[in-house]
Parts: structure tokens; sequence; C-alpha cells
């Protein structure tokens, strides 16, 4: 099912951006959420239920960098729509991917490997789900840590973006309540936030009740979130 739910939500996301992207390059931002929690959604499809080995040496590790984006895509898209701005119209606005160059540096001995080396990785991968912890490791941050910065991130700017909301929500109330369409947006963007926080809370959760657990698919599969 995860598979599908990816694939499908990627060509939605790219059906957004074909159309969209030039009456309002917020768009963009808005494919971005959508299309990197498909990949990582794939990544867990490759690596823990198909256990393909040369399809987990794809996309094991490789996208992991990517993962730290939907916050601060979220947050963007958030600001951009309330107040009109454009993508990244302040160099402020570019502070927001240091978490995603730090993972980049930290991964890149992995990121640059031979593809021989990945498939050896996807290989004990399959072999057991445990060696997670250990496999494709950064040099400065082990995988134990990602897994919990990566929700982490995300849950703290969806937060961020709801109180923008909110903040929006006070100053122009009136304004809100006279015009169907801002009303419309303002209440899209919340149900967005809230979802965002949702899934990321949950994969959060998910992840700090198997962090010392000996997982299999079985556990996994057992798991509510």
């Amino acid at each position: 099912m995860i598979f599908y739910v990816s694939l499908f939500s990627i060509i939605t996301s790219a059906i957004i951006a074909i159309y969209n992207w030039r009456i309002n390059r917020n768009a963009l931002l808005l494919t971005g959420i959508f299309g990197i929690f498909s990949t990582y959604g794939l990544t867990h499809y490759f690596t823990v239920y198909h256990r393909d080995i040369f399809w987990t040496a794809i996309f094991y590790g490789n996208l992991s960098p990517l993962w730290y984006l939907p916050g601060p895509i979220l947050y963007l898209y958030t600001r951009n729509t309330l107040k009109d701005r454009n993508i990244f119209e302040s160099k402020k606005d570019y502070l927001h991917l240091l978490p995603f160059f730090i993972q980049f540096i930290n991964i890149s001995p992995y990121l640059f490997s031979s593809f021989d080396y990945k498939l050896e990785v996807a290989r004990q991968l399959t072999t057991d789900i445990n060696n997670i912890r250990i496999l494709g490791a950064g040099f400065l941050i082990p995988p134990t840590i990602s897994f919990i910065t990566r929700p982490g991130f995300v849950i703290i700017y969806a937060l961020a973006s709801l109180m923008l909301v909110y903040r929006y929500g006070v100053q122009e109330q009136a304004n809100l309540n006279k015009n169907k369409q801002n009303k419309l947006v303002y209440n899209w963007i919340i149900t967005l936030c809230l979802v965002v926080l949702i899934v990321a809370a949950g994969f959060l959760y998910l992840t700090v009740d198997l962090y010392n657990a000996s997982v299999t698919r079985v556990i996994l599969e057992s798991e509510p979130t």
C-alpha cells in the first residue's frame, strides 16, 4: 500500500508543479513537501517490505539529506502564502537549509561510495533490518540521532508554521470573514500544517518506541503508527 500511495503522491506533486508554478511559484514548495515525504515512503517500502537489494541500494541513505527539508519547506510555504512573498526572498531564508547541508556533509562518504558497496549494505539490511542502526552511517552524526532529529525538525517547523497562521488569523480576522477565497486558503494551510505535524509526531513516536528494540517486520506491521 505504501508503495502505491507514495507513487500517487509523487505524480500528484508533479501535476501541481506543472500547472501552478507559473501562476504561483510557492506551488513548488508544496510539491517539495509531498515529493520528499514520498521518497521516504519508497525507501521504507524497499528496505523493510520489498527487500530488493538493487532498489534498496538506490534509495537507502542516498536521499536522507532531503528528509531534513519538509519542515523548512512547510514554514516557507506557509509564510509566503500568508504574506504573498516569493521563494527565498531573503538571504536569511537559506539558513533553513542548514540541516540539509549538514546531513549531506555527514553522509558524503556513503553518498560517494561505490555502488558495489551500497549493494553490500543493502544485502546486510535485507538480512537483518536492525543493521540500519550502523550501516550507511555518517562520520558526524550516527543514524540513531538522525532518526530522531528528522521528525523533530518537522515538528518544530510545523508548530512555527501554525504560530504564523494564528498570528495572521488574529490580524486579518475581519478580512477572512469577508473574503471566502482567503478563508479557504487559510483553512487549507491549517489543515496542511496539522497533517504534517501528526505524521511527524507519529513517526517520532514509532522511532522512540523501537529505539532500543530488536526490530522485525512483524513488529513494524503491528505498530498502529
